[in-house]
């Protein structure tokens, strides 16, 4: 049989073919309702029914059916092993599809259907959809059901416990523990996994936003945030995901907080604001923005602030031990396999009563994020300790923050007094300097006076 006044509601149904069991049912009583009058039979049924509809533009449409029936009195129509093929077209982008359902009925004005047993949905560009059962709400145009949801495509798979389709808005709701995994193809970044209790999907905005509480997995990353929005591009694969109200990242040894976090999949970058913050051990790094580098364990803070823990020094009575020590600079880089922190622009280094300024300062740490050394590697130094204050072309932390060393013509002084010589040594913590080939003192009285000197 052929029919030209069939609903196009089939070509509108998409998204990984969970609506088209409705409108299956729409066709097949269109196709069916025999003409009104005395004399018709009550009832209709159809044998290895075939429908084609064709459109005002495009491919036919085929359903298929090993056996329909048409109740007068109720207008029920139902259909067992059903087939339909949908060809490709403007609102059924992915290389049509084909719909295998095992039986369905309905009323012919399309206010309702039920599909019950298996539904499968197979499109042109390899996506596999399955679940048992549905139900079609005509006046809300909304199909939805109750049972588990599975999706596979070339390079990803979604499943849910139920679903809600919104045909109008193209936007599909899975509840019940929702899980994505995306399958990238060989050579590119790991695979891409998503959980969370619910799942809304925008289609035609390529939008998707889990909720409820999600955990994002890549290799041996672990982002977890309250919701989460997804954007994907036509192949379904994720591009960008942005995480909202409060943001926690792990990978390896390193945890990463803050109040929204975008993660690129394809730059493999996780740009972290709102307060972010960077832990390892007792070592922190804090900024107004953070960019984590994924692939190769590097941070890029903005005006930042760091605190790395330092070696003990000797306890002297009446003084107080000199803490980490903490660093402020306008960019922060930190290159966690290496064990190496770079301080650029406006760096002020403090421990204890020692306040270090530069252009640049490096920084290497231990295992477990205690500092080893540090450098300066650009601009002059000043180094203020109480009333002395020291300037040279160089500096260094050595011996875990225990001692720091000037060298390229440091000059210390205190008051009016000052020394010159090849190296200036500051004993933190002990309240000790030493200045190495000393070249020069003024006034020499004083200076001579000095214990430590």
């Amino acid at each position: 049989m052929v029919s030209r006044g069939v609903n196009g509601a089939a070509g509108r149904r998409k998204l990984r073919g969970l609506v088209p069991a409705a409108s299956l049912l729409f066709a097949l009583a269109a196709c069916a309702e025999p003409p009104s009058g005395e004399g018709c039979p009550p009832a209709i049924a159809l044998a290895g029914m075939t429908l084609r509809h064709y459109p005002a533009e495009g491919s036919p449409r085929v359903a298929r059916a090993k056996s329909v029936t048409y109740d007068r009195d109720t207008g029920v129509i139902a259909g067992e092993t059903i087939a339909v093929d949908l060809p490709p077209g403007r609102e059924l982008r992915r290389g049509g599809a084909r719909i295998a359902i095992a039986s369905a009925r309905g009323d012919v004005q399309g206010r309702g259907a039920e599909a019950s047993g298996r539904i499968r949905i197979e499109t042109g560009m390899g996506d596999v959809g399955t679940t048992e059962g549905s139900t079609w709400e005509g006046e809300k145009k909304l199909l939805w059901g109750e049972r588990p949801v599975q999706v596979r495509g070339p390079d990803y798979a979604l499943a849910g416990g139920s679903y809600r389709y919104h045909a109008d808005e193209q936007r599909l709701v899975l509840d019940g523990g929702v899980e994505f995994r995306s399958q990238p193809p060989a050579g590119g970044p790991p695979p891409l996994d998503l959980q969370s209790p619910r799942l809304t999907v925008h289609h035609r905005e390529r939008r998707a936003v889990f909720g409820g509480g999600v955990v994002l997995t890549q290799g041996d990353l672990v982002v977890r945030c309250p919701e989460l929005v997804a954007h994907y591009d036509a192949s379904s694969r994720i591009e960008r995901v942005v995480c909202t109200e409060g943001v926690r990242a792990e990978q390896g040894a390193r945890t990463m907080e803050a109040g929204r976090g975008e993660f690129d999949n394809v730059g493999r970058t996780l740009v972290l604001s709102g307060e972010p913050i960077i832990r390892e051990g007792e070592r922190w790094i804090r900024g107004e923005t953070m960019v984590w580098e994924v692939d190769h364990r590097r941070a890029r803070v903005e005006q930042g602030e760091a605190e790395l823990p330092a070696a003990d020094l000797p306890a002297i009575a009446g003084r107080a031990g000199a803490g980490p020590l903490r660093v402020t600079a306008r960019e922060i880089v930190y290159e966690a396999d290496a064990r190496k922190t770079r301080f650029d622009g406006g760096v002020v280094a403090r421990r204890g009563t020692m306040t270090l300024r530069t252009g640049r300062l490096v920084a290497l740490t231990s295992d477990d994020g205690r500092l080893e050394s540090a450098w300066t590697e650009a601009g002059p130094v000043v180094v203020l300790e109480g009333r002395r204050r020291a300037s040279s072309g160089r500096a260094e932390l050595l011996a875990g923050g225990r001692r720091l060393i000037l060298t390229g013509q440091p000059r210390l002084s205190e008051g009016e007094s000052f020394l010159e010589g090849d190296r200036v040594i500051f004993f933190l913590g002990q309240d000790r300097v030493e200045v190495e080939r000393p070249r020069a003192a003024f006034p020499l009285d004083r200076a001579a006076g000095r214990e430590g000197r």
